[in-house]
């Protein structure tokens, strides 16, 4: 696989594991603090705009979704940013 950036690539595994070390200290905090407003904020940061059905805001219809299927606790930043690298 060609990479799209010059990196090396132990540079980048080096990168995710301090990523996910900050994560596991700043999640439990986030956890204990989020709203759904916020969770619409980080959301809408993402880019989700535009209405659904009865003209209910997209950012609404992704966090209630999450909130449905026991996801939110993780944040919507999380399944966004999966939604994201899978694409």
């Amino acid at each position: 696989m060609a990479l799209k950036l010059n990196i090396d690539p132990a540079r980048i595994e080096r990168a995710r594991a301090l990523a996910g070390r900050i994560v596991d200290q700043v999640q439990p905090f986030i956890e204990r603090h989020t709203t759904t407003a916020i969770e619409r904020a980080v959301v809408r940061l993402f880019g989700v705009e535009g209405k659904g059905p009865d003209d209910v805001p997209l950012a609404n219809l992704v966090v209630e979704s999450l909130q449905d299927g026991g996801g939110l606790d993780r944040g919507a930043a999380y399944w966004m940013a999966n939604a994201c690298r899978q694409t």
